[in-house]
Parts: structure tokens; C-alpha cells; sequence
């Protein structure tokens, strides 16, 4: 059985991290954007998500662990963010 006031508290904490509707980045395509959508649960493990549309040709829908959207990686010898808010 959840608890629906964890969950929400999760929701409410990952969307201090991630902005619903700012248009992001990724590291390796910087031309290409991408939509944030909403934050959700997994279902099957409770980590937060996030659920974002690509702005370019078929316009799929993904989503992404927060803590993968959120984490650092190596780029061209820089540690850099994954995605990164444009808008």
C-alpha cells in the first residue's frame, strides 16, 4: 500500500529540482529540446520521474529517473549536467 503524503512530498521535492514546462537540454544534442511534462512515480519502486516530450519530429514522450535526469556526467572532459534548463 502507498503512502499518498510520501508520495506527494517526493512529487513536491523533485519539482523544487526540475521546472513542469521548461524546456531542457541534453548534453550530447544541445540543439534538440525537450518539454517537462509532469513529475510521477514509478510505480514499482516509488522513485520520482520525470515525464518529458521531445520538441522535434515525432515529438515522443519519455520518462526519466530524477536522480538520472538530475545527475553530472562526463562530456569531452568536463563533468557536466545531463540536461540542462534553457527555458
Amino acid at each position: 500500500m502507498h503512502n499518498f503524503d510520501t508520495l506527494k512530498k517526493t512529487i513536491d521535492q523533485a519539482e523544487q529540482e526540475v521546472k513542469i514546462g521548461g524546456l531542457y537540454a541534453h548534453y550530447r544534442q544541445p540543439e534538440l529540446l525537450y518539454k517537462v511534462l509532469a513529475i510521477a512515480i514509478n510505480e514499482s519502486t516509488e522513485e520520482p520521474c520525470v515525464v518529458y516530450q521531445a520538441l522535434y519530429g515525432d515529438k515522443l514522450m519519455w520518462v526519466r529517473a530524477l536522480s538520472v535526469w538530475s545527475e553530472q556526467v562526463e562530456h569531452q572532459g568536463k563533468t557536466i549536467l545531463r540536461f540542462i534548463l534553457k527555458e
